[in-house]
């Protein structure tokens, strides 16, 4: 029989666990980027408030036929409770950059508290023996065990670059978690450094709620998981927040009147929602929230912020709750242009937000405020500021993702210069300085050239880009995903051609070595949908010229520029690549500054010439 062990928080889930498995049918790690920044954003808000955080139930399943076995196996919940120990090595091998690792007590009194004692509490199930509590499925175990479980020491190998194909996402998340970690140290010093890493361990240890349920059979977990997951969503913050709306304006009404006032209500919440379509009501109530409040916006907390604004007093209560309703229906219309860009009628700003659009999300909660015509702040924007400041939005949100910027922090600048632009003692210079303030230098932006890249979205927009300078105006393309992929010239899967095209000194097998090669920005190239299928792992100058039994023109006939101008190469190289990330990384830096020189940007095989290079 299943049992509810009721919310807690880590320690005591892991007070009688002494092993966490993960079944072999389950599934490899596979959450993304997006997933982990959400998770950090929740890790940092509660560790700063010092609040409960409820992070979600998991499904556990024990052994009936031994009462005192410690080992649990995770039905549902492994993707949160994998995170949870990668971020838990992450902190622990942080603390090693210290050379003391015990802490006082806040108060001063009593004994220093050993930090890396208890975070080891956590990721081991006997710290002296070095037993990881979580075990994964058979795949990722190994992997774990050596690179991610032991201390950092000598003996513990580096992450390799390469590894197999299964691990990727596990690597991936591992890394970033230790690069937002670190985005979060170098804000501070050393002392208080060593204090926010025992901060977060004191998160993980009692701040992170979750819900335990206990099953004795598999038939009987799985019975509950389809349960838990058949439901629906749960009532989100929109929901929420439209029964507040209701609640407050038809307060004190007669029973008929409180019918009229809701529809009135749902007439008015029903535009707003239809303005967002397909998009997210909840992600633009928190946007339209960050841009008029000075602190971070979760999604959990909305509701709170919204019943805020609109007052306790049922009096204040009903007439803000209208005047905020309204608001945000407004508003909402300003969001609805920025979720679909190209129905923006002015086009320039157009052709920013497009930009925009295919990076990042937050970019909205400035442009909803630098595109608020309606606004009755005094420092309404006239249109040529909204241009300029459209503009070094986009420089800064094109450069802060290619640069691997923190996301969180771009959205706590945007949301800073939003305030700005609605503050009366604020000018336009000091507000457009301020956007600019953040923008990664030239240096920045020429080094990350020289890495490889797989952010597909960041590769198209950048050629895009650069296609519309040095491409003939009747031949515009689409930066439509479904209809233009990015290419790789020399192929993603290896041939021996391709080896010897790469590497033509090469004694042993470059395979790994390769797929550095062909990630990096000179091999991308823009391409139709039908002729990327269709170029496949063709030599070069086949891709060039096209076949005809395969009814592709090549290269030279396709009506995209940028990939038109390869024709004039006489053969590819890794020399020809590292020549045209150069050009590529001169292109954007002429084109996305706060002072472009678009007329600069030349096609790749006339700036060759110009360098006078082969």
């Amino acid at each position: 029989m299943a049992e509810g062990g009721g919310i807690s928080g880590l320690l005591a889930l892991f007070s009688d666990i002494d092993s966490l498995d993960v079944p072999h049918f389950q599934r490899n790690y596979s959450w993304g980027e997006s997933q982990i920044d959400a998770f950090h954003k929740d890790i940092m808000y509660a560790t700063r408030t010092k609040s409960d955080h409820f992070i979600g139930s998991t499904i556990l399943m024990r052994d009936l036929a031994n009462e005192s076995d410690k080992v649990r196996q995770i039905i549902d919940g492994q993707q949160r409770i994998t995170t949870i120990f990668l971020y838990l090595c992450v902190l622990r091998d942080k603390l090693f950059d210290f050379e003391n690792m015990q802490i006082k007590n806040s108060n001063g009194v009593g004994a220093t508290i050993d930090v890396l004692g208890r975070v080891n509490n956590m990721i081991y199930s006997n710290p002296e023996t070095g037993e990881p509590r979580f075990k994964s499925n058979e795949q990722l175990r190994p992997f774990l065990n050596e690179y991610i479980f032991p201390e950092p020491s000598s003996h513990r190998p580096d992450i390799p670059p390469r590894h197999k194909y299964f691990s990727l996402e596990l690597r991936k998340a591992y890394l970033r978690i230790r690069q937002l970690i670190n985005t979060e140290m170098n804000k501070l010093s050393g002392d208080e450094q060593l204090r926010l890493v025992f901060e977060i361990i004191k998160t993980f240890e009692n701040r992170l709620q979750i819900l335990r349920i206990t099953t004795s059979s598999y038939p009987e977990s799985f019975t509950i998981f389809m349960t838990l997951n058949s439901r629906g969503m749960p009532l989100g913050p929109s929901d929420l927040v439209k029964s507040l709306f209701m609640k407050n304006i038809a307060h004190g009404l007669s029973a008929e009147n409180v019918v009229t006032k809701n529809e009135e209500v749902a007439a008015v919440w029903k535009e707003l929602t239809d303005n967002i379509g397909d998009g997210d009501v909840d992600q633009f109530l928190r946007h339209y929230l960050v841009a008029k409040q000075s602190e971070p916006i979760v999604s959990r907390v909305i509701y709170r912020k919204v019943e805020d604004l609109v007052g306790h007093d049922h009096k204040t209560a009903l007439v803000n709750s209208w005047n905020l309703l309204k608001e945000m229906k407004r508003k909402s219309e300003i969001y609805a242009s920025l979720l679909k860009p190209e129905t923006i009628e002015e086009p320039y700003i157009q052709d920013k937000c497009k930009t925009m659009h295919q990076l990042v999300d937050s970019y909205r909660i400035l442009m909803m405020t630098i595109l608020d015509n309606n606004s009755h702040s005094p420092n309404k924007l006239d249109l040529l500021e909204q241009r300029e400041l459209s503009h070094i939005c986009e420089v800064l949100c094109i450069r802060w993702v290619l640069t691997g910027g923190n996301a969180q922090e771009l959205e706590d600048h945007l949301q800073l210069v939003s305030l700005s632009i609605q503050d009366a003692n604020k000018d336009f210079k000091v507000t457009r300085d301020l956007l600019a303030s953040k923008i990664p230098t030239d240096s920045t932006v020429r080094t990350t050239f020289n890495l490889d890249l797989t952010k597909t979205a960041l590769i198209r927009t950048v050629l895009f880009g650069i296609n519309k300078l040095i491409g003939d105006p009747s031949e515009l393309i689409t930066l439509d995903s479904s209809k233009v992929h990015v290419e790789h010239i020399a192929p993603a899967t290896p041939t021996d051609h391709w080896k010897k095209v790469l590497f033509p000194d090469a004694q042993g097998d470059v395979t790994a070595e390769y797929s550095a090669r062909i990630e990096q920005w000179g091999n991308k190239t823009l391409l139709g949908k039908r002729e990327n299928l269709d170029v496949g792992q063709l030599p070069f100058r086949e891709k060039c010229k096209g076949r005809s039994d395969a009814n592709w023109a090549g290269y030279e006939n396709t009506p995209i520029s940028i990939t038109k101008d390869l024709a004039k190469e006489s053969d590819w190289s890794y020399e020809v690549i590292q020549q045209r990330n150069q050009w590529i990384a001169e292109s954007f830096i002429q084109i996305w500054s706060v002072h472009p020189h678009m007329d600069e940007v030349i096609p790749f095989h006339s700036w060759k010439e110009s360098k006078k290079l082969k």
